[in-house]
C-alpha cells in the first residue's frame, strides 16, 4: 500500500476473488468420471470485465495467464492479483495528524445494472494478508462497502480508513518549528553592541522559508482545505518578520545622539521595565530578612534648623523619582532601548508559544476524516 498526496492516488496490492454461475458451464459428475471442478483459461470463457471505477490509469484487472476454476453446478471462481492504484481525495488540514478516507470503485465495463449485478459478501474486506506500512495505519475496524447503481451500473464501492503515523514528521517539521520559534524570542536578548541581531534574524526567516518549503512538497496543491501546520509557519514567519522591523527601529533608538532628549513616554517605558526588577530585588531582601528573624533599623539624621515633615519628604522623593522632565534621572536613549528589549521579548513568548500550543492542541485533538466523500 503506498499513499501520495501531492499526486492524489492510492495504490494497493489485492487479490480479488470473483463469483458467478455460469448455465452454460454445468455437468454431472458422474457422466464425467466424477469430475468435481475443471479450470479453464479465462481466454476461453466468459468473465465479468470489471475496472477500476476510479483510476488513475485505466488498466485491465484480468492478464491472459489466469484461469477460471468451475464446479459442477457453474458456479465459477476467478482469483486476479492486481496492483490497484486508485484516485483518493486527501483532506490534508490536521496534517501530519490527519487521518484519509480512499476509496476505491469497481465496475462491469459495458454492461448495465440489468445484465451485471454486483454483489459483496458478508465478509467484504478481507486483512488477514495486510502488510504494515510505515508511514500509514489501517484503521481495519473502519472498512465499509456499499453498491451504487444510480449511475446505470452496478458498482462496488470500498472505503478505506487510514491514519498517518505523525511521528517521522514530528521529529523533522513540528519539533525544529517549535526551537525556531524560541530562537525567535532569543533573538532580543543578543546584545545590540555584538552588531549580529540582524544577522540573526535574517537567518531565522530563512530558516522558517526552509521548512515551508519542505512542508509544501508533502502537500497536494490545493488551498481548500489548508492545512493547520502550513498557517502556523506563515504565522511564525510574519512574527519574525515583525521583530526583524521592530529589531531595525530598536537600533536606530539605542545609536541615537543622546544630546537629543529622552521624551517623558520613554521615560516611563524605562521605570515600567525597571520596577520589575526592583521589586523581585526587595521581595528576595525582605524574605532573607523573615528567615533571619533580625529587625531592620533606619537612623536618619536631620539638620535640626531644618524641619522636615516625613510624609511630605517622601512623596517628594516620589515626585522627584518619577520626574518626566528630570534631565538628570540618568535615563539614556541606551536604556529605553534595552527597555523596548525586554518588553518586545516577554510579547514574543506570549504571540509564540501560545498560538504554537493551540495548534498542537487542535492538530492532536480534532483531527478527522473531513467531508464525506464517495
Amino acid at each position: 500500500m503506498n499513499l501520495d498526496p501531492v499526486m492524489g492516488s492510492a495504490t494497493y496490492g489485492a487479490i480479488l476473488k470473483y463469483e458467478w454461475f455460469d448455465e452454460m458451464l454445468t455437468w454431472t459428475p458422474a457422466s464425467y468420471n466424477g469430475i468435481s471442478n475443471i479450470t479453464l483459461s479465462v481466454n476461453d470463457v466468459w468473465t465479468p470485465p470489471l475496472v477500476i471505477a476510479n483510476p488513475i490509469d485505466y488498466k485491465n484487472l484480468e492478464t491472459s495467464w489466469m484461469r477460471v476454476e468451475y464446479q459442477p453446478d457453474g458456479h465459477a471462481t476467478l482469483s486476479p492479483f492486481s496492483i490497484i492504484q486508485a484516485q483518493c481525495t486527501f483532506y490534508m488540514k490536521y496534517f501530519p495528524f490527519d487521518m484519509q478516507k480512499c476509496t476505491v470503485g469497481f465496475f462491469a465495463f459495458g454492461y448495465s445494472d440489468k445484465k451485471v449485478s454486483l454483489s459483496i459478501t458478508s465478509d467484504g474486506v478481507d486483512t488477514s494478508m495486510y502488510m504494515t506500512n510505515p508511514e500509514w495505519t489501517l484503521m481495519k475496524d473502519k472498512i465499509t462497502y456499499q453498491i451504487d447503481t444510480s449511475p446505470g451500473m452496478s458498482v462496488a464501492y470500498f472505503h478505506i480508513s487510514l491514519a498517518r503515523m505523525p511521528g517521522f514528521y514530528l521529529l523533522t517539521v513540528i519539533m525544529p518549528m517549535i526551537g525556531i520559534a524560541m530562537l525567535v524570542c532569543i533573538t532580543f536578548l543578543v546584545p545590540t553592541e555584538s552588531g549580529e541581531r540582524i544577522g540573526y534574524s535574517v537567518t531565522i526567516l530563512l530558516a522558517l522559508a526552509v521548512f515551508l518549503t519542505i512542508t509544501a512538497e508533502e502537500l497536494p496543491k490545493t488551498s481548500d482545505p489548508t492545512p493547520i501546520i502550513c498557517v502556523f509557519i506563515l504565522f511564525t514567519m510574519i512574527a519574525c518578520i515583525g521583530m526583524t522591523i521592530l529589531l531595525i527601529l530598536n537600533l536606530g533608538i539605542y545609536y541615537k545622539d543622546e544630546d537629543i532628549p529622552v521624551t517623558p513616554f520613554y521615560k516611563r517605558l524605562v521605570r515600567f521595565t525597571d520596577s520589575f526588577g526592583s521589586c523581585r530585588r526587595k521581595n528576595k531582601k525582605v524574605g532573607a530578612q523573615q528567615t533571619a528573624g533580625s529587625t531592620s533599623v533606619s537612623i536618619v539624621n536631620l539638620d535640626s534648623e531644618t524641619k522636615i515633615n516625613p510624609n511630605k519628604a517622601q512623596s517628594k522623593l516620589h515626585d522627584e523619582d518619577y520626574d518626566d522632565n528630570d534631565e538628570n534621572d540618568g535615563i539614556t536613549w541606551i536604556k529605553v532601548s534595552k527597555a523596548i528589549d525586554k518588553i518586545l521579548f516577554v510579547v514574543a513568548i506570549v504571540l509564540t508559544f501560545i498560538p504554537t500550543i493551540i495548534i498542537l492542541m487542535v492538530l492532536t485533538l480534532a483531527a478527522d476524516f473531513g467531508p464525506e466523500t464517495m
